[in-house]
């Protein structure tokens, strides 16, 4: 195991990562749906229920056509109803009565079908953004054919999804939009009044029909994840999945702030081959203090600390304009970025090459760091 790897176990046993566990309302298809209760109105499976359902079928494959984006994709839609037993109890006096009815229902969609692919690609791409920002299982279960999944997201990533979700709402307002004008279509009035015909409006699940579709709604409960928490309270089928998570998540966030600094040196490097001046440092130091902020956020000073102390010590020695001093500090910087940022090291050797006439302190800097 790296030192990296076993510092990263240790911080996810010591210290608390603040994040949140997302309990997001995402809308589906099933809002589009329209459920018909077909009890005793054919007979079962006669050739009247087989030449309403066939009819329903050639409008509703007619309907695809004329608004799908792309008939090539259509694969044609059918439907067909299926029977459920609904459970009715009543009391009387001290009785209870227990009435089973069998009943033969129809559920379909009175829209294009393109609406429903639509909302199904938002979710998706809704769901695929846990992945993007980072976001970490911690458990999954199944209900039946559903699989749920509980994620967990830093601060900073939550912030980051809710931003995106915004334009997944903006996609979503314009399919409502669409919806709401297919509503007001002679196609819409024409499927209505066919079904109509034969199913009495008692016995639509809403009618009229009109589908709203509501936008994302994101409500994060704060979750603060430490070692007390896994140990005491946590299943133990999950608490090792738990753990091996955060110990992910601390490893990338221990790399984040590596690559950063890195970066910071990378920048700082073609200045050392100048006169650097006051306003100059002042803005490396404020860049420096921004970074660390952010760490002690997650409480991992520990795993990055030294880091921050040999960068702030080079500006340090650069202002003090002491040769023995920046030769020391561009030492420590040069054996902690050698391992852990070559390319910062890189950087400052091809800025090496380009030195004519430099000042022979800062010379000395670059001679060590080298």
């Amino acid at each position: 195991m790296s030192t990296t790897t076993t510092e990263a176990a240790a911080a996810a046993n010591q210290f608390m990562l603040r994040g949140v566990i997302p309990h997001p309302y995402v809308p589906s298809s099933g809002l589009l749906l329209v459920e018909l209760d077909i009890t005793g109105l054919f007979t079962d499976r006669g050739a009247d229920y087989i030449a309403w359902k066939q009819t329903l079928e050639d409008r509703l494959n007619e309907l695809d056509r004329k608004y799908a984006k792309s008939e090539g994709r259509l694969r044609g839609r059918g439907v067909d109803a299926k029977y459920r037993t609904t459970i009715t109890v009543t009391t009387q006096g001290k009785r209870r009565k227990v009435t089973k009815t069998r009943g033969r229902y129809l559920t379909m969609m009175p829209y294009p079908s393109v609406y429903a692919s639509i909302l199904s690609t938002i979710r998706r791409d809704f769901y695929n953004l846990f992945g993007e920002h980072g976001g970490i299982r911690l458990y999954e279960e199944w209900h039946g054919r559903r699989k749920f999944v509980t994620y967990f997201l830093l601060e900073d990533q939550a912030a980051a999804l809710t931003k995106d979700v915004e334009g997944l709402n903006l996609r979503l307002e314009e399919l409502n939009r669409q919806v709401a004008e297919f509503e007001k279509t002679r196609d819409f009035e024409k499927l209505l009044l066919f079904l109509e015909d034969s199913v009495p409006p008692e016995r639509w699940s809403k009618h009229p029909v009109h589908s709203v579709i509501h936008p994302i709604a994101l409500n994060f409960a704060p979750m603060p994840i430490s070692k007390h928490l896994v140990e005491t309270y946590m299943d133990s089928s999950v608490r090792e999945q738990v753990r091996n998570n955060v110990r992910e998540s601390v490893e990338k966030i221990v790399s984040s702030f590596n690559e950063r600094l890195g970066e910071w040196m990378q920048n700082l490097a073609p200045l050392l081959l100048e006169r650097i001046d006051e306003s100059s440092l002042q803005k490396f130091e404020a860049t420096l203090k921004e970074i660390r902020a952010e760490s002690a956020r997650y409480q991992l000073e520990p795993l990055v600390g030294r880091q921050f102390q040999v960068c702030e010590a080079l500006v340090a020695a650069v202002r003090t304009g002491n040769p023995d001093t920046i030769e020391d500090a561009a030492g420590k910087v040069a054996e902690l970025f050698s391992i852990s940022k070559g390319g910062a090291v890189e950087t400052i050797r091809e800025a090496s090459t380009k030195m004519r006439d430099v000042d022979p302190t800062v010379k000395a800097l670059i001679s060590t760091m080298i």
